[in-house]
């Protein structure tokens, strides 16, 4: 296995509920083995329904994963850190990952 080995590309993720597009235009991404990435900004963007989409938990609407890899076979190790409620409130939340 290769460190630069894109473990996860998903492209164009879409995902509405009803008339409220939650993920909108689309998100694409490459996940490399090893690489540890985040989703930041504010609430209501979308960042807890990508993940959710990701894990599978709820359907998207539209999405394509990368070059040879299939939904059945996609395990991702996925953490979800409020910045407003962390273990140690004298920590970031950065610093509560690590």
């Amino acid at each position: 296995m290769k460190n630069n080995e894109t473990i996860l590309r998903v492209e164009n993720i879409h995902k509405s509920f009803g008339d409220l597009a939650v993920l909108k235009g689309g998100v694409s991404f490459d996940v490399k083995r090893g690489e540890t990435i985040c989703f930041i900004g504010p609430s209501g963007t979308g960042k807890s329904t990508l993940l959710r989409c990701i894990n599978l938990l709820i359907q998207p609407d539209q999405v394509r994963y990368g070059s040879g890899m299939q939904k059945s076979r996609i395990q991702v190790r996925i953490s979800i850190i409020s910045g407003r409620k962390l273990a140690w409130s004298s920590r970031t939340s950065f610093s509560s990952t690590t």
